[in-house]
């Protein structure tokens, strides 16, 4: 059995972290890869597996660790893997598999790229995982099914799968937690287990995870805000509720009082959190019903999904907080308070919805008291 020839450590993320043995990744709407000549190499003969871990700056609450990690041997990749009980063979030269790891409260967040194979075994993750692709325009067979940019695949613990990829291809993986392992989300026919989705919906998912990965590379002392973990994790979970939603699509002919019921009751609770950052299967079970049932009730009355509807709500908590500013507050701190965890996204959107930049509704400080 060959044996990596560096153990794993984990460090505490300071400011000098920042610009030394993080992961570094490229993320972009076509194509996702990481930094492979600075990703440290198990089985080869470079630097550790880094690991990013520490205390906040307030109060030394712990925070989880982002991993990354390269392999040179598809041995020691499936040694490896947790969730998977697979066996990897490369068919042609290349045979180095890199992988980003974050813990989040949904589940596990894992991004893989790996080199052109052949690849078989069973999901052993107790919960199940759901997994899409990163790349735009590369496809891969799964037990037959043709797998692309705008499919999902939802994998129960035990299922078993035979593969092939014959191009270099970036994977993203949610293993699921306790909280959203029964969501309500639609349920592949048997022995069917890939869907497809929306284009948009994908792109955005996709998105979503580049931006994690971008932020773990630049930033990586910001995980230390709960509200930004939060924030990147409701990101995730929620573009998979909303790529997962248009497998089926709503019948207008549903919009009926029971949807403006349903309505009605997802208002009342998110009023008395005052818009903050919540899961669809929270308000879904506030309003007793599936995950499915509320998109499609927002949709019918509101013309928007849920994350949408959300996303307006806390552009405007977040405005009203720019303007009720104090002497010395920053917009940065505003944003990340309100679970705004991606800054370039946030200023993008504020600018689109409010037609100023976030800094010039500061300077108004003092408007609303």
């Amino acid at each position: 059995m060959l044996q990596p020839t560096v153990a794993s450590r984990r460090c505490v993320v300071t400011a000098a972290d920042e610009t030394r043995g993080t992961p570094r990744c490229h993320p972009s709407r076509t194509r996702y890869t990481f930094d492979e000549s600075a990703a440290p190499v198990i089985g080869g003969s470079t630097a550790p597996v880094a690991a990013l871990s520490g205390s906040d700056n307030n109060g030394g609450h712990a925070i989880p660790s982002a991993t990354t990690a390269s392999f040179d041997e598809p041995e020691l990749f499936a040694a490896s893997v947790t969730g998977f009980e697979a066996r990897y063979l490369p068919i042609t030269r290349d045979r180095r598999f890199t992988r980003l790891e974050l813990p989040l409260e949904s589940g596990r967040l894992v991004v893989v790229t790996r080199p052109p194979m052949l690849f078989e075994g069973a999901v052993v993750a107790d919960h199940g995982v759901i997994t899409f692709q990163l790349d735009h325009k590369r496809t891969a067979r799964v037990n037959g099914s043709s797998v692309n940019a705008d499919t999902m695949a939802r994998w129960k613990k035990g299922t078993e799968y035979r593969a092939y990829q014959q191009s270099r291809l970036t994977h993203c993986q949610l293993f699921l937690s306790d909280a959203v392992a029964a969501r309500g989300w639609p349920e592949p026919e048997p022995g069917h287990h890939v869907l497809s989705i929306a284009p948009n919906s994908s792109a955005h998912l996709r998105s979503f995870v580049s931006d994690v990965a971008e932020v773990i590379q630049s930033d990586p002392a910001r995980i230390a805000n709960p509200n930004v973990l939060k924030g990147m994790d409701r990101s995730i979970i929620g573009g998979v509720d909303d790529a997962l939603s248009t497998f089926v699509l709503p019948s207008s002919s549903l919009a009926t009082g029971r949807y403006l019921a349903i309505c009605r009751r997802a208002r009342d609770y998110l009023r008395e959190s005052d818009f903050r950052i919540q899961s669809n299967v929270e308000v879904a079970n506030a309003c007793g019903v599936h995950v499915r049932t509320l998109h499609n009730a927002f949709i019918a009355v509101l013309g928007m999904s849920l994350r949408q509807y959300l996303l307006l709500h806390r552009l405007w908590l977040v405005r009203g907080a720019l303007l009720r500013a104090e002497a010395g507050d920053l917009v940065k701190s505003i944003a990340l308070d309100h679970g705004f965890w991606h800054l370039g996204r946030f200023s993008r959107l504020y600018q689109s919805r409010f037609g100023e930049a976030p800094s010039t509704t500061l300077a108004r400080r003092g408007a609303i008291r």
